[in-house]
Protein backbone atom coordinates (compact mmCIF):
# COMPACT_ATOMS: atom_id res chain seq x y z
CA UNK A 1 0.00 0.00 0.00
CA UNK A 2 0.94 3.67 -0.72
CA UNK A 3 0.41 7.29 -1.61
CA UNK A 4 -0.81 9.93 0.74
CA UNK A 5 -2.72 8.77 4.15
CA UNK A 6 -6.56 9.75 4.37
CA UNK A 7 -8.49 10.48 7.28
CA UNK A 8 -11.43 9.06 7.65
CA UNK A 9 -13.66 12.35 8.62
CA UNK A 10 -14.87 11.07 11.95
CA UNK A 11 -12.97 13.35 14.99
CA UNK A 12 -13.36 10.77 17.54
CA UNK A 13 -11.59 7.75 14.91
CA UNK A 14 -9.41 10.22 13.83
CA UNK A 15 -8.07 11.50 16.94
CA UNK A 16 -7.23 7.48 17.15
CA UNK A 17 -5.31 7.77 14.04
CA UNK A 18 -2.94 10.44 13.99
CA UNK A 19 -1.18 9.81 10.07
CA UNK A 20 -4.78 8.44 9.02
CA UNK A 21 -5.09 5.03 6.89
CA UNK A 22 -3.32 4.64 3.66
CA UNK A 23 -4.67 3.90 0.48
CA UNK A 24 -5.92 0.51 -0.17
CA UNK A 25 -6.65 0.01 3.36
CA UNK A 26 -9.65 -2.34 4.44
CA UNK A 27 -10.87 -2.02 7.48
CA UNK A 28 -14.09 -3.83 9.00
CA UNK A 29 -15.80 -1.85 11.86
CA UNK A 30 -17.53 -4.34 14.10
CA UNK A 31 -20.13 -4.14 16.67
CA UNK A 32 -23.30 -5.09 17.75
CA UNK A 33 -26.45 -3.84 15.86
CA UNK A 34 -27.85 -0.58 16.66
CA UNK A 35 -23.95 0.89 17.87
CA UNK A 36 -24.11 3.32 15.29
CA UNK A 37 -21.85 1.37 12.42
CA UNK A 38 -24.03 2.56 9.80
CA UNK A 39 -23.77 6.19 10.90
CA UNK A 40 -20.29 6.24 10.98
CA UNK A 41 -19.65 4.54 6.94
CA UNK A 42 -22.09 7.16 5.97
CA UNK A 43 -19.85 9.80 7.54
CA UNK A 44 -16.91 8.32 5.59
CA UNK A 45 -18.84 8.29 2.66
CA UNK A 46 -19.92 11.76 3.08
CA UNK A 47 -15.92 13.01 3.30
CA UNK A 48 -15.04 11.17 0.36
CA UNK A 49 -17.69 13.00 -1.63
CA UNK A 50 -16.68 16.10 0.11
CA UNK A 51 -12.76 15.40 -1.12
CA UNK A 52 -14.94 15.07 -4.65
CA UNK A 53 -13.62 11.35 -4.62
CA UNK A 54 -15.98 8.54 -5.27
CA UNK A 55 -18.19 6.46 -2.78
CA UNK A 56 -19.39 2.68 -3.51
CA UNK A 57 -22.04 1.87 -1.37
CA UNK A 58 -22.73 -2.25 -1.10
CA UNK A 59 -26.39 -1.98 0.12
CA UNK A 60 -27.15 -5.65 1.78
CA UNK A 61 -29.01 -4.97 5.18
CA UNK A 62 -31.75 -1.92 3.84
CA UNK A 63 -31.97 0.28 0.78
CA UNK A 64 -29.99 3.21 0.92
CA UNK A 65 -31.17 5.91 1.92
CA UNK A 66 -29.67 8.57 -0.02
CA UNK A 67 -30.23 11.03 -2.30
CA UNK A 68 -28.65 10.99 -6.01
CA UNK A 69 -25.48 12.68 -5.96
CA UNK A 70 -22.52 13.02 -8.39
CA UNK A 71 -19.76 10.40 -7.22
CA UNK A 72 -22.08 8.36 -5.31
CA UNK A 73 -22.53 5.32 -6.75
CA UNK A 74 -25.03 1.99 -5.08
CA UNK A 75 -24.65 -1.49 -5.34
CA UNK A 76 -27.91 -3.13 -3.63
CA UNK A 77 -27.98 -6.89 -2.59
CA UNK A 78 -31.88 -7.90 -3.28
CA UNK A 79 -33.81 -9.71 -5.05
CA UNK A 80 -36.60 -7.66 -5.71
CA UNK A 81 -35.67 -5.45 -8.84
CA UNK A 82 -34.70 -1.65 -7.88
CA UNK A 83 -35.19 1.05 -10.46
CA UNK A 84 -31.43 2.24 -11.75
CA UNK A 85 -31.39 5.84 -10.95
CA UNK A 86 -27.99 7.57 -12.52
CA UNK A 87 -25.72 8.64 -9.49
CA UNK A 88 -27.95 6.42 -6.74
CA UNK A 89 -28.83 2.88 -8.21
CA UNK A 90 -26.11 1.32 -10.43
CA UNK A 91 -26.27 -2.40 -9.91
CA UNK A 92 -27.56 -5.11 -8.91
CA UNK A 93 -25.90 -8.11 -6.93
CA UNK A 94 -26.94 -11.71 -4.85
CA UNK A 95 -25.43 -12.15 -1.89
CA UNK A 96 -25.73 -15.47 -2.59
CA UNK A 97 -23.35 -15.59 -5.24
CA UNK A 98 -20.17 -13.31 -3.96
CA UNK A 99 -18.00 -14.10 -6.62
CA UNK A 100 -20.39 -12.50 -9.11
CA UNK A 101 -20.54 -9.60 -6.62
CA UNK A 102 -16.65 -9.08 -6.99
CA UNK A 103 -16.89 -9.28 -11.01
CA UNK A 104 -19.98 -6.90 -10.86
CA UNK A 105 -18.44 -4.12 -7.96
CA UNK A 106 -15.12 -4.33 -9.90
CA UNK A 107 -16.50 -3.46 -13.24
CA UNK A 108 -18.15 -0.53 -11.36
CA UNK A 109 -15.33 0.85 -9.86
CA UNK A 110 -13.29 0.23 -13.15
CA UNK A 111 -15.56 1.88 -15.24
CA UNK A 112 -15.91 4.89 -12.79
CA UNK A 113 -11.72 5.50 -12.45
CA UNK A 114 -11.64 5.41 -16.72
CA UNK A 115 -14.48 7.82 -16.72
CA UNK A 116 -13.62 9.90 -14.29
CA UNK A 117 -9.45 9.28 -14.08
CA UNK A 118 -9.43 9.26 -10.71
CA UNK A 119 -8.22 6.81 -8.26
CA UNK A 120 -9.05 6.29 -4.57
CA UNK A 121 -12.27 7.35 -2.67
CA UNK A 122 -14.10 4.21 -0.68
CA UNK A 123 -15.76 1.32 -1.01
CA UNK A 124 -18.28 0.43 1.90
CA UNK A 125 -20.19 -3.09 2.54
CA UNK A 126 -22.86 -2.88 4.68
CA UNK A 127 -22.82 -5.42 6.04
CA UNK A 128 -20.15 -8.68 5.42
CA UNK A 129 -22.98 -10.73 7.49
CA UNK A 130 -25.57 -10.84 5.01
CA UNK A 131 -22.93 -12.76 2.87
CA UNK A 132 -21.64 -14.68 5.34
CA UNK A 133 -25.44 -16.09 5.97
CA UNK A 134 -26.33 -16.54 2.37
CA UNK A 135 -22.74 -17.96 0.96
CA UNK A 136 -20.88 -20.60 1.92
CA UNK A 137 -17.68 -19.78 4.06
CA UNK A 138 -14.94 -20.54 1.94
CA UNK A 139 -16.67 -18.67 -1.28
CA UNK A 140 -17.50 -15.69 2.03
CA UNK A 141 -13.94 -15.47 2.23
CA UNK A 142 -13.30 -15.02 -1.13
CA UNK A 143 -15.43 -11.97 -1.34
CA UNK A 144 -13.44 -10.48 1.31
CA UNK A 145 -10.38 -11.35 -0.43
CA UNK A 146 -11.37 -9.68 -3.61
CA UNK A 147 -12.58 -6.92 -2.09
CA UNK A 148 -9.30 -6.66 -0.52
CA UNK A 149 -7.61 -6.48 -4.05
CA UNK A 150 -9.47 -3.90 -5.43
CA UNK A 151 -9.27 -1.78 -2.23
CA UNK A 152 -5.19 -2.07 -2.97
CA UNK A 153 -5.24 -2.04 -7.19
CA UNK A 154 -7.88 1.50 -6.83
CA UNK A 155 -6.26 2.67 -4.15
CA UNK A 156 -9.94 2.65 -2.37
CA UNK A 157 -10.43 2.91 1.37
CA UNK A 158 -12.80 0.00 2.26
CA UNK A 159 -14.88 -0.78 5.20
CA UNK A 160 -16.81 -3.83 6.03
CA UNK A 161 -19.54 -3.51 8.97
CA UNK A 162 -19.96 -6.53 11.15
CA UNK A 163 -22.80 -7.12 13.32
CA UNK A 164 -20.88 -8.81 15.86
CA UNK A 165 -22.74 -10.47 18.84
CA UNK A 166 -24.31 -13.07 16.89
CA UNK A 167 -24.43 -16.84 18.42
CA UNK A 168 -22.33 -18.59 16.31
CA UNK A 169 -20.66 -15.75 14.60
CA UNK A 170 -17.82 -15.91 17.21
CA UNK A 171 -15.26 -17.78 14.97
CA UNK A 172 -16.06 -16.13 11.90
CA UNK A 173 -15.82 -12.81 13.43
CA UNK A 174 -11.97 -13.76 14.45
CA UNK A 175 -11.62 -14.94 11.07
CA UNK A 176 -12.52 -11.63 9.27
CA UNK A 177 -10.64 -9.86 11.30
CA UNK A 178 -7.36 -11.61 10.85
CA UNK A 179 -8.44 -11.08 7.14
CA UNK A 180 -8.54 -7.12 7.04
CA UNK A 181 -5.94 -4.46 7.51
CA UNK A 182 -7.57 -2.71 10.31
CA UNK A 183 -10.42 -3.24 13.15
CA UNK A 184 -11.79 -0.46 14.32
CA UNK A 185 -14.33 -2.31 17.61
CA UNK A 186 -17.34 -0.42 18.72
CA UNK A 187 -19.83 -1.45 21.76
CA UNK A 188 -20.80 -0.70 25.15
CA UNK A 189 -18.76 -0.44 28.36
CA UNK A 190 -20.07 -3.76 30.06
CA UNK A 191 -19.45 -1.68 33.63
CA UNK A 192 -21.87 0.95 32.97
CA UNK A 193 -24.09 -1.73 31.69
CA UNK A 194 -24.90 -3.60 34.01
CA UNK A 195 -25.45 -0.76 36.00
CA UNK A 196 -28.48 0.59 33.69
CA UNK A 197 -26.29 2.63 31.72
CA UNK A 198 -25.35 1.99 27.94
CA UNK A 199 -22.40 4.07 27.02
CA UNK A 200 -21.33 3.86 23.95
CA UNK A 201 -17.37 3.15 23.17
CA UNK A 202 -14.47 2.32 20.12
CA UNK A 203 -11.63 1.86 19.80
CA UNK A 204 -9.23 1.15 16.92
CA UNK A 205 -8.06 -2.78 17.47
CA UNK A 206 -5.36 -2.50 14.94
CA UNK A 207 -4.17 -0.98 11.80
CA UNK A 208 -1.57 -1.91 9.32
CA UNK A 209 0.94 0.45 8.20
CA UNK A 210 0.05 3.58 10.59
CA UNK A 211 0.55 4.58 14.09
CA UNK A 212 -2.58 4.25 16.31
CA UNK A 213 -3.80 4.67 19.42
CA UNK A 214 -5.39 1.12 21.15
CA UNK A 215 -7.52 2.98 24.02
CA UNK A 216 -11.28 2.87 23.98
CA UNK A 217 -13.24 6.40 23.42
CA UNK A 218 -16.77 6.75 25.19
CA UNK A 219 -18.65 8.71 22.87
CA UNK A 220 -22.37 9.34 21.77
CA UNK A 221 -23.98 10.82 18.90
CA UNK A 222 -25.77 14.01 18.96
CA UNK A 223 -27.52 16.11 16.74
CA UNK A 224 -23.85 17.65 15.48
CA UNK A 225 -22.35 13.79 15.32
CA UNK A 226 -19.98 11.58 17.26
CA UNK A 227 -19.17 13.42 20.46
CA UNK A 228 -16.15 12.38 22.63
CA UNK A 229 -17.54 11.69 26.61
CA UNK A 230 -14.73 12.65 29.50
CA UNK A 231 -15.42 9.49 31.58
CA UNK A 232 -13.98 11.05 34.32
CA UNK A 233 -16.61 13.79 34.47
CA UNK A 234 -19.21 10.96 33.70
CA UNK A 235 -18.10 8.78 36.51
CA UNK A 236 -18.32 11.49 38.83
CA UNK A 237 -21.69 12.16 37.85
CA UNK A 238 -22.77 8.88 38.24
CA UNK A 239 -21.65 8.86 41.75
CA UNK A 240 -23.69 12.01 42.67
CA UNK A 241 -26.33 10.53 41.07
CA UNK A 242 -26.49 6.99 43.33
CA UNK A 243 -25.39 9.03 46.28
CA UNK A 244 -28.55 11.07 45.79
CA UNK A 245 -31.01 8.03 45.19
CA UNK A 246 -29.43 6.44 48.55
CA UNK A 247 -30.11 9.14 50.33
CA UNK A 248 -33.88 9.64 49.09
CA UNK A 249 -34.38 5.70 49.98
CA UNK A 250 -33.35 6.44 53.79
Amino acid sequence: MGGEPVRLGIDIVDSLLPRGVLPGTLITMMGPPGIGKSYFTMMIVRHALDRERPAFFVSLDDVVQSEPEKGFYAITGFKTPIPMIEGRFSANINPENPRQAIETITSLVKRVAEERNVDGGVLVIDSINTILIAAETFVAFDFIRGIKALCRNYGLLGVIDMHTGIPGFEQLEAIVSYMVDGVIEMGFDPQLEELGFPLRRLRVRRMRGVPHRLQWVPFTISDEGPVAIDINLLMEQLRRLTEARRSGGQ
